[in-house]
This record gives structure tokens, C-alpha cells and sequence, in this order.
């Protein structure tokens, strides 16, 4: 577009940014909902800023009809409809068509809202029919259809209404819904992609939850449920149409309002608060329904922490680091475990949402497995759970939706055809599950195939993970998890059941391991195939700690929780399909910062990787680190972004330094806990092959290395480190 023209609009009053080629801002936008723009960045793309300057957009997206015959008698339908009711609409709506072959009707009113879907075709899922108002933008067009952006009209408050009651006429002929109220609305949208709580209760609540004990099913009909009030003596009194799930009755015989299209959360509304909207929208949110708001940061006293850590908190943002300080502080968890479990967290809510293109042809994943190594009584599983109880609490709600869903559709498949013509129909509920510990691959590529963003994988005990692998034929399943780290397609196909295949795996581990087991499973097998060169392994120093007075603040933990399922739910409204339902992950690209900074590091690993001085199995380690660091990129960018509202595909030279950070840590732990397995395996060797008490024991272990392990001998002697002290000094006494 004419960038002197933009510039004009702006001095009328208009606010305008500039785009990406997606479609995307350039810069963070949602200030100048509010404020005026103060200068212009030259681009290929702009956008018009909705809601500033009373300006609302009907956006017209003609592609979810199929030929073009269609899309040409749906747009007479409105013109004619726009025509016959607002009188002299072409000096009033600017009409512009859009890069993909829909229009906008653009006008200015005092009465805007934020962001509506008005109207849907039967069998589609995407609006045909939506504004773009409060909290919203849209794409500006060289071409003119009707007046240009400089002609825009202010119109009247019932001409606007007009407007949006004709796009409702289209929406399957229904129409007059009962809106939630603008005061009510304004308290929860802040932002053009929020869902709000009754937005999330429509989705996830059926109307017959909620009336089944005032109305019986009388004919359950292809696109609608034919309902009647108990006790009416009338055929019927009124429908549910299936494609909105909303009700329209004609009956005036009861509390709700005949003649109008009823909600799931206005049925609620009316039946439990009296048709008070803002204490029933409270309910639900307060119940979890709805896009968090971004929480307030709690400030809390900086006190001392006496516990060891080698992690890099500053990886993460402080408000977060806060929370993770003072459940190390207060509960005695590690500092280490917790930062550790944050990125399964960030690796789990990214899933398939985001990629990261390292160079033409190379992109990485979210994906990481990760081991919690310490012995037992060391606190692995508390601090494991203070940092995932978030998720795990959504998980659990969502087994048990399914549980119920799953129910309710086996008894109607048990009911003759006949009385199914009296029920409302029941389609099998999809598992939404996300979080498992039941790993075989048969069932994680069929929960998968459910749930395309991504399934995690916890366990408290990670060993049988490594086990679980080779249920079926030795080497198989280890294959497919190895792919699976490597993003690449999955399959199963079994006797007992049909294939299945999943594309696009994201498949992130976490699980607590003892160190004596886990030297168990570095065998040669495992190292040569690269298994354990795909493991983030965390073993620090740590002791059981005396009780702690101290308690952790609750508004701190709801704040954490409230951070977290904000950013799983940004992460989740980010998912985009394709038009074979198959999922396609945005991608994520290097700043030119960062891209310098990757480079170095590459080439750091390179060298290290030729060196003479690098171990064998470092050097196989180092290899996988080349796809670790942009995955921890990835991680680390996304997570600060979600609290400061930075660009999630733009990976910046900070969150590349970052994941510097993190790999160096990973490499340290995984040299720690390749010295912790030879010393063990160096210990068990001396004591297999040594016969006689435990002083001869010791004293075998001793002429072998005079520094031997203290704390492995006494853990494979079953004694004490005080009583291995004791012999040690008996030796000494008897020189």
C-alpha cells in the first residue's frame, strides 16, 4: 500500500502497523488499542487497528464454501440483505475484498464490540460471518470495492445493530441470541484471541446438562433435538439446533426467554443466578473455565536459600524464578529438579504449537527427555510436582470429561434404533489426555492420534520407561522412541489392533531415577544407538534437610499455577491444521543476533567434538546438543514470552545464550554421572571378585584408589559412611 496514504490515515485518526508475511505484527500492537501511533514502519503488509477510533470490521471469509457459484449467491444474500435495510449503505460502508478472495465491510459505531462470530454454514467449522472489533485487527487492500479507508463513516448505533443482526440471519436462519453483556464481555476479552469463560463452557457444555430436568427429548432429528417442557401439553416446545448447541423455544411457560436463542451459559445464567451474567461469568472462571488473565507478579522478601544449585535460573523469567526459590527455601525442594521440570513443562505446552528452523531444511522440535537422578528420600517427586501440578490438574479434569463422555456414548450405542429416535444423539467422545505413565508406544500413538499437539510422559520412577521398551520384540519400541526424539513419523501396527501413525510426534519425558539403577541401563547397546546421548540427566549434590518453620506464600503458588495455565493455553490456541485435519506447527526463526550466536556455539561444539583431550562418549553426547540448543532455545524464548508478550517466533540472542547455559549444565551432569557409573561399576567389580569380611572388602577398594568414592562404597556395603570411616581409620591405626 502507499505509504504516504497510510501516513494520512493516521493523521485522521486511524492506527496502523505493520505485518509480517504471515499475517503477524511486527512489533507488539496491543497498546495501540488504546494509544495513537506515533510513527510508521515502511512494510510490504499493514494492518488497521480495530476498536481504536470506533472502527469495527464484518469480516466475509468466503473460502469455507467449496465453488465459486456458492461463494457468489452467498455474497448477493448480504449485499441484498445490507441493501434492503440500511438505507444508502455504499456512502457509508467501506467494502474492500481480501487476499484470499473474502471481503470486509468496515464502518465506525459507538456501540462496537469485541470480536464476534456471527454466522456458520452447516458442516463447517470456521465462521463464514465474523467482526473484528475491540482487541482485534485486520489486513489492509490496495483494491476498492466500496470507498476507500479515508471515506469510512460514522453510523449510527442502530444501523450497527442492524448489521450484526443480518449476519446473525445467516448463521443456519437463527438469530436474536441473547448476548452477554458489553460490561460483563470487556472484564475478560483483553486481547483479540481470548476465550472467554463462557465461551470455554459453551465448547465443553452441553445444553442438556443443564435443562435436562425441565425438558424431555420428544425427536431427535439430523440438525436439530426436538425438546418439550415437562408438562406441557403442546407436541413440542422448541428444538436444539446441534451445529450452535443452543436452544430456541417457543414456549413462554418458563423461565427462560421464548423466541430467542439460548446458550449453554445463558441457560446457566438464568437457571442458577437469576440471569445475573457478571456473578455467573465469576462462577465459571473461578471454576477454570476461560483464558487466565495474565496474573499479577507477587512480590515476595528476598531470604536466603541454604540449599546447593548449579542450575541457571536466570534462564527463566524472575517472576517464575520466585516461585521456584521459595518452594526450595520453604519445602526443601531442589533447585535443580524444579528448573529441570519447568523445561518438560515449557516442552510439553510448545508441542507440536512451534518449530524452530535452524537453516533451510533443518528444524527442531520441543521435545526433551529428561531424568531427575538422586537417591532415595532426596525429594525428586515434591519438586517434580510443585512445578507440574498445573498441568497435571488440567490433565486429570480432561480424563475425567472423557470417562463421563465415554459413558454416556457406550450406553447409547446400546439402545435399539428406535429409542435413539427419543435420546440425543451421543458421537464418541476423542481422549484429550495429554499427560501419561503408561508408555508403551501402542498406546501413546493411539492417544496421540487423539491429541496431535502432544502426549508427555511422567513417571516417578523413570526405570520402567527404559523397560517398558521392549515389551513386545526386543529393539522395536526403542526404535520408535528414538525416531520419535528425532521428530520424525511413527507407526504401530499389531496383531491385535489396526495401524496407527503419528507425523509429527512430540513425545517429552520426565521421570526420577536412583543413580545405582540408572548405571544399570548405561550399557553398550544404549550408548552406541545414542539413547542415552538424548537424555538431560540433573544429579546434584544434595542432602536431606532439617524441617523447615517457613511457609510459601498461596497467593505465590496461585500465581505460578495461573502463569502456567496461561501460557499451555496461549500455546494451545497456536495450533493450526491443514485441510486434512493434520496438524502444521508454526515455525520459529534465529534473529540475525541469534543466528551469530548459534554459529559460535556451533562451531565451540564442533572443535570440542574433533579434540584429541574430548572422551568418545562426550563427543557422542556433544552431537545431540547441536539439536538440544534450539530446542532449549525454543523452550526459554516461549516461556518469557508468554510473560512478557515478545515475539514467540523469533528467537532471540538472549534465549540462544540461554540454552548455551543449559547445555553446559547438561554436559556437566552427564560427565558427573558417567564418573558416578564408573566408580560404581569399579566398586562392584573390586566386591564381586573379593571374598572375606567387609574390612577386606574396604581394604581391596583401597589399594585399587586410595580416593575412592566414600558415599558409593557405603551404599554398596549396606553400611554406614560413619562406620566406613571407622574401618578406614582402624587401617590407618594399624600402619
Amino acid at each position: 500500500m502507499n505509504y504516504e496514504y497510510l501516513k494520512s490515515l493516521i493523521s485522521l485518526g486511524f492506527n496502523i502497523i505493520p505485518l509480517n508475511e504471515d499475517k503477524t505484527p511486527k512489533k507488539s500492537w496491543r497498546e495501540y488499542q488504546e494509544t495513537p501511533v506515533s510513527g510508521l514502519m515502511e512494510s510490504n503488509h499493514y494492518a488497521l487497528i480495530c476498536g481504536y477510533n470506533d472502527v469495527e470490521c464484518v469480516d466475509v471469509d468466503l473460502k469455507v464454501l467449496p465453488s465459486k457459484e456458492e461463494r457468489a449467491a452467498f455474497m448477493k444474500e448480504l449485499v441484498e440483505l445490507i441493501d434492503n435495510h440500511i438505507e444508502d449503505y455504499k456512502k457509508k460502508l467501506v467494502i474492500k475484498k481480501t487476499r484470499s478472495g473474502g471481503f470486509h465491510f468496515i464502518y465506525r459505531a459507538k456501540n462496537i464490540e469485541g470480536n464476534l462470530k456471527l454466522a456458520k454454514l452447516e458442516g463447517h467449522k470456521e465462521a463464514i460471518l465474523e467482526t473484528r472489533g475491540l482487541g482485534g485487527y485486520i489486513c489492509m487492500y490496495d483494491n476498492i470495492i466500496n470507498l476507500d479507508y479515508h471515506q469510512m463513516q460514522l453510523i449510527t448505533d442502530e444501523e450497527r445493530d442492524i448489521i450484526i443482526n443480518l449476519c446473525r440471519i445467516l448463521n443456519e436462519g437463527q438469530q436474536d441470541a441473547i448476548q452477554v453483556p458489553l460490561k460483563v464481555e470487556k472484564q475478560y476479552n483483553n486481547y483479540a484471541t481470548s476465550i472467554s469463560p463462557w465461551q470455554d463452557f459453551n465448547e465443553k457444555t452441553s445444553i442438556f446438562d443443564i435443562i435436562s430436568d425441565e425438558f424431555t427429548v420428544v425427536r431427535d432429528l439430523p440438525n436439530k433435538t426436538l425438546i418439550r417442557r415437562n408438562g406441557a401439553k403442546s407436541p413440542h416446545s422448541g428444538y436444539v439446533f446441534k451445529n450452535s448447541g443452543c436452544m430456541y423455544l417457543f414456549s413462554t411457560g418458563t423461565i427462560y426467554d421464548a423466541e430467542k436463542l439460548i446458550s449453554p451459559f445463558v441457560a446457566y445464567t438464568i437457571k442458577h443466578f437469576n440471569g445475573d451474567f457478571s456473578r455467573a461469568a465469576s462462577d465459571l472462571y473461578a471454576r477454570g473455565f476461560g483464558d487466565r488473565k495474565k496474573p499479577e507478579a507477587v512480590i515476595i522478601e528476598d531470604k536466603p536459600i541454604y540449599t546447593t544449585s548449579q542450575f541457571p535460573l536466570e534462564v527463566f523469567p524472575d517472576v517464575v524464578t520466585n516461585y521456584i526459590k521459595e518452594c526450595a527455601r520453604t519445602l526443601s525442594n531442589s533447585i535443580d529438579y524444579m528448573g529441570c521440570a519447568l523445561l518438560w513443562v515449557g516442552s510439553l505446552c510448545i508441542g507440536n504449537s512451534i518449530r524452530v528452523e535452524v537453516k533451510k531444511g533443518w528444524q527442531e522440535i520441543s521435545t526433551i527427555w529428561m531424568a531427575i537422578v538422586g537417591g532415595a528420600g532426596l525429594g525428586k517427586s515434591p519438586s517434580i510436582n510443585s512445578i507440574i501440578f498445573p498441568l497435571e490438574k488440567i490433565n486429570g479434569e480432561e480424563r475425567r470429561r472423557y470417562a463421563k463422555l465415554r459413558k454416556e456414548y457406550d450406553e447409547y450405542q446400546l439402545l435399539t434404533k428406535k429409542e435413539k429416535e427419543t435420546v440425543v444423539e451421543v458421537q464418541e467422545p476423542k481422549r484429550t489426555q495429554f499427560i501419561v505413565d503408561d508408555v508403551t508406544i501402542e498406546a501413546l500413538i493411539n492417544l496421540h492420534s487423539h491429541n496431535q499437539n502432544g502426549v508427555g510422559i511422567f513417571k516417578d520412577e523413570l526405570a520402567g520407561w527404559f523397560k517398558d521398551m521392549n515389551k513386545y520384540k526386543e529393539g522395536s519400541d526403542k526404535e520408535q522412541w528414538l525416531s520419535s526424539w528425532s521428530g520424525k513419523g511413527i507407526a504401530v501396527d499389531r496383531i491385535t489392533r489396526q495401524s496407527d501413525y503419528i507425523g509429527k510426534p512430540i513425545l517429552p519425558v520426565l521421570g526420577g531415577i536412583q543413580p545405582n539403577v540408572l548405571a544399570g541401563f548405561f550399557t553398550e547397546e544404549n550408548m552406541d544407538n545414542g539413547f542415552l546421548d538424548r537424555m538431560l540427566f540433573t544429579f546434584p549434590e544434595l542432602e536431606v534437610e532439617s524441617y523447615v518453620d517457613d511457609e510459601i506464600s498461596p497467593q505465590l503458588i496461585k500465581f505460578y499455577n495461573d502463569f502456567i495455565v496461561m501460557f499451555y493455553e496461549s500455546m494451545k490456541k497456536m495450533v493450526s491444521f491443514n485441510d486434512f485435519g493434520n496438524i502444521e506447527p508454526n515455525v520459529a526463526y534465529f534473529s540475525p543476533e541469534a543466528k551469530k550466536e548459534w554459529k559460535r556455539i556451533f562451531n565451540d561444539i564442533t572443535n570440542k567434538q574433533n579434540s584429541d583431550t574430548t572422551t568418545e562418549i562426550i563427543k557422542s553426547m556433544l552431537a545431540k546438543q547441536k539439536s538440544y540448543i534450539p530446542r532449549l532455545a525454543l523452550i526459554v524464548n516461549s516461556i518469557a514470552a508468554g510473560w512478557f508478550g515478545t515475539n514467540l517466533l523469533e528467537i532471540t540472542s538472549d534465549s540462544m545464550l540461554k540454552a548455551e547455559k543449559l547445555s553446559r549444565y547438561f554436559i556437566a551432569m552427564n560427565e558427573k554421572m558417567l564418573k558416578n557409573n564408573v566408580e560404581t561399576a569399579f566398586t562392584k567389580s573390586i566386591l564381586k571378585s573379593q571374598n572375606g569380611n567387609v574390612a577386606d572388602k574396604i581394604m581391596a577398594i583401597k589399594k585399587k584408589d586410595s580416593n575412592f568414592n566414600r558415599t558409593t562404597v557405603a551404599k554398596e556395603l549396606n553400611i554406614s559412611r560413619v562406620t566406613l570411616y571407622k574401618y578406614l581409620k582402624e587401617m590407618e591405626d594399624k600402619k
